[in-house]
């Protein structure tokens, strides 16, 4: 009976050791087909072998107070108080939103069932009988299994494949990785990091051929930990495995292991300096690097979001639509899926005392998996703490945690720390309870599995994939003319997320095309710039709608409201706009009305016009503004560059003649148009005093003659030092046209220095040559003065 018992134990170790690497391993964790499978194998485990032992009442409580919390995405908003944003939604814009807290109750089932999913599984690896045998044998096929995924990984990359049913990476150089996010890549990878190396330490100590293997194992993991250009990958991989070497080193009756272990930390290290290429230059760029000022200004934003409704939040499912309205300190021209932290995605969605029954859940964690006391398995449970800490404080500032395919892994690798000793006794009730959740499991894996296959499924009960699929039919119906079936499309996805704004600008280029409902789209397209405000391609794409319509006046204005939420983008989005209507010369007349009050969208509409247009946009900007104060110094020289390549030279002359504090910019044009004038000497003089800095000429010797000097100049033409040894004694001796020879035949040394031309310059100026010495002098200003 005992050892039927312990075969049961070992197929449950493999059943869930296989779960926790399938998701991952074939990259379908991040689709609905995927998260089907998943559930199903779940389910399917649960109803033939269920757990049998309880949790603790203390588990039991946290998971049971987390999904009360979670199902009151389903209760009437009315009870709590109905924020403003809803108000404008169904009030100024007329749009139906269901009557449940959560304002998108589809999105929020399928993220409920999401989370019941992992509380389960979190729950039966707790409930395991991780005796040490068990343990190491999950250890090993865990970590062997996420090898291989990495060698699939590093060998399709090399050879320049594609695995069809793995997501594009959206955040990485050259798109390796098996997640969307290549930082979850790397999660997965440096926690397979840290049990690879307990196994090769576990191996060396017990002198088992296997720990070569398993040390292999760490390069390669390491390696593609490097291949997915992760910051945050290689801090987990390297200062997790730090953690297990100084507490293997204290924890180990024999300090062989641990040295080694160290030891073969410092070789990885060295390798990371040596070999780790784009990734460790994203280190050493990192005080320079924008992206962690950003993750600070978004999470500030979540925090004001999750402040708004501190109790039950919005809704699972819900922040990204939300929290668009919400921007304000991170502001930028990308969307905000997540905020950047798994812990403030728990606030935002579910409210802070949920966040705080997780961390609850965290700390009971610890405290069963502590002490790692003698004859433990302290060994590989030490390895699997630092793996559970590694992931939570990665939590924090990353969403690894929202992801089944590396949640998953660390529900299984934490579970592995988990003391031997701690209180987890059968119970009859354990069973039944599981086997009811499994049936329930795989009633939500079916209805997911038929929503993807069956489009008459899909429409009677819609999740996420038909979400998906609604919403790529109206692009696609747009896109062929098809724009009556974009509208209906268009309807039935806003049935399930009535909060997505390129459902709206779809729904409303149908309206617009097709049956010409002018006010029927501009309610949609007003709707979408509400939902997401700072969403600039999308005032972009509006305005190219109304043109096309024959809405002038229409487009005007939506380009008018995207400028004001672009902030700094706004020069970049007003070029695009100008650029797009170089052949509309009625919108880009009216465009040039946006010009008159920022001086950068007044450079950028002068890069569009033609010399007529560019001469009188100018005369008014120097009527009006005769003292240009609302433009920068770089500002102004941005102006008379463009003046003077489109405008009137004249009136530019004459500007920068009386106006002498404007030299300091414009010296470069002023000079230029004395040349015209044939007024070489002041456009010389103008540019020696208007230089910054004079170069650094070296000083020569004078020992020898100049027919010494001419004979080794032959010898070695192209030495510059010898050559202005023999120009200073030629000048020295009076023979001018000589040294000046001398001179050109330097210049004409590829590579030359460019005081060269400054000697020439100051040469033809003291022989009062003054328009060989302008040529000089635009020789040696170079690009300035072309």
């Amino acid at each position: 009976m005992a050892r039927r018992s312990e075969t049961n134990d070992t197929l449950r170790t493999a059943a869930l050791t296989a779960l926790a690497v399938t998701g991952p391993l074939f990259g379908i964790a991040t689709q609905v087909w995927g998260q089907a499978l998943l559930l199903l194998g779940l389910a399917v485990l649960l109803i033939i072998a269920p757990p049998r032992r309880s949790p603790g009442a203390l588990w039991c409580a946290l998971f049971a107070g987390i999904a009360v919390v979670a199902l009151t995405a389903f209760l009437p908003v009315r009870w709590f108080g109905t924020p403003e944003w809803r108000k404008t939604l169904t009030g100024e814009y007329r749009i139906e939103l269901p009557g449940t807290l959560s304002p998108q109750p589809w999105v929020s089932l399928h993220a409920i069932c999401l989370l019941f999913a992992g509380a389960i599984f979190a729950l039966y690896v707790i409930t395991h009988p991780w005796s040490p045998q068990l343990r190491r044998q999950a250890a090993r096929w865990y970590t062997g299994g996420v090898v291989c995924l990495a060698l699939i990984a590093l060998g399709v990359g090399t050879l320049g494949w594609t695995v069809p049913f793995w997501p594009k990476v959206l955040n990485s150089v050259d798109y390796f990785g098996i997640f969307p996010n290549r930082n979850q890549t790397a999660n997965l990878f440096a926690l397979a990091g840290i049990m690879a190396t307990a196994l090769a330490f576990d191996g060396f100590e017990k002198g088992r051929k296997t720990a070569l293997m398993w040390a292999g194992s760490v390069v390669v993991l390491g390696m593609g930990i490097v291949q997915t250009y992760s910051r945050a990958g290689c801090l987990i991989f390297f200062a997790g495995i730090a953690a297990y070497g100084l507490l293997s080193f204290f924890l180990s009756t024999s300090a062989k292991g641990g040295g080694i272990t160290i030891a073969g930390f410092a070789l990885l290290l060295t390798g990371f300096f040596i070999f780790g290429g784009g990734t460790f230059q994203r280190f050493q760029t990192l005080a320079t690097d924008a992206a962690p000022d950003f993750r600070v200004v978004l999470q500030k934003d979540a925090v004001h979001l999750a402040s708004t409704a501190p109790w039950l939040g919005q809704g699972l499912g819900n922040f990204a639509p939300v929290f668009a309205m919400f921007r304000e300190a991170s502001i930028g021209d990308k969307r905000a899926i997540h905020p950047e932290s798994d812990w403030l995605w728990v606030a935002v969605e579910m409210g802070w005392p949920a966040m705080l029954m997780f961390a609850g859940a965290c700390l009971l964690w610890l405290r069963q998996s502590l002490p790692l006391s003698l004859g433990s398995d302290r060994a590989l449970r030490s390895a699997a703490l630092v793996c559970g800490m590694m992931f939570l404080v990665h939590s924090l500032v990353d969403v690894s945690g929202h992801r089944p395919g590396t949640a998953w892994p660390a529900f299984f690798l934490a579970a592995l720390a988990l003391h031997p000793k701690r209180s987890i006794q059968r119970r009859d009730w354990v069973a039944p309870v599981f086997r009811v959740l499994g049936l329930m499991l795989a009633g939500i894996a079916g209805w997911w599995f038929a929503s993807v296959f069956s489009e008459r499924v899909s429409r009677t009960a819609p999740t996420m994939a038909t979400a998906a699929m609604l919403e790529d039919r109206a692009f696609q119906q747009n896109a062929n003319g098809e724009h009556d079936a974009a509208v209906v499309s268009a309807n039935e996805a806003l049935r399930i997320m009535p909060l997505n704004a390129d459902l709206y600008f779809q729904r409303g280029i149908g309206r617009l095309v097709e049956a010409f409902s002018v006010w029927g789209t501009a309610k949609d397209f007003a709707t979408a710039r509400f939902l997401d405000p700072h969403w600039v391609e999308l005032y972009f794409a509006q305005g190219k709608a109304w043109t096309e319509a024959g809405q002038p006046e229409f487009a005007y204005e939506a380009w008018l409201e995207g400028l004001r939420h672009a902030g700094t983008k706004g020069p970049a989005l007003y070029d695009q706009m100008l650029l797009w209507t170089g052949k509309r010369p009625a919108m880009h007349t009216m465009l040039a009305r946006l010009s008159h009050n920022d001086p950068d969208y007044f450079l950028t509409y002068l890069r569009h016009s033609g010399k007529e247009e560019s001469d009188l946009q100018i005369s008014q900007l120097v009527q009006a503004e005769p003292e240009l104060k609302s433009f920068s110094a770089e500002q102004r020289n941005m102006l008379f560059s463009a003046w003077f390549r489109q405008g009137d030279h004249s009136s530019l002359f004459a500007t920068l003649r009386s106006n002498p504090e404007w030299q300091q910019e414009g010296w470069r044009w002023l000079a230029l148009l004395h040349a015209e004038r044939k007024e070489f000497r002041s456009a010389c003089e103008l540019i020696r005093n208007s230089i910054k800095k004079e170069p650094t000429i070296p000083k020569v010797a004078g020992t020898k003659s100049v027919a010494d000097l001419e004979k080794l100049l032959r010898a070695r033409p192209d030495d510059i030092d010898l050559g202005l040894q023999l120009h200073t004694a030629q000048l020295s001796a009076g023979k001018k046209t000589e040294a000046m020879e001398t001179l050109r035949s330097m210049q004409a040394l590829p590579n030359h220095p460019a005081y060269l031309a400054f000697i020439e310059a100051g040469q033809h100026e003291e022989s009062g040559n003054w328009e060989d010495a302008w040529k000089a002098w635009r020789m040696f200003a170079g690009r300035e003065l072309q």
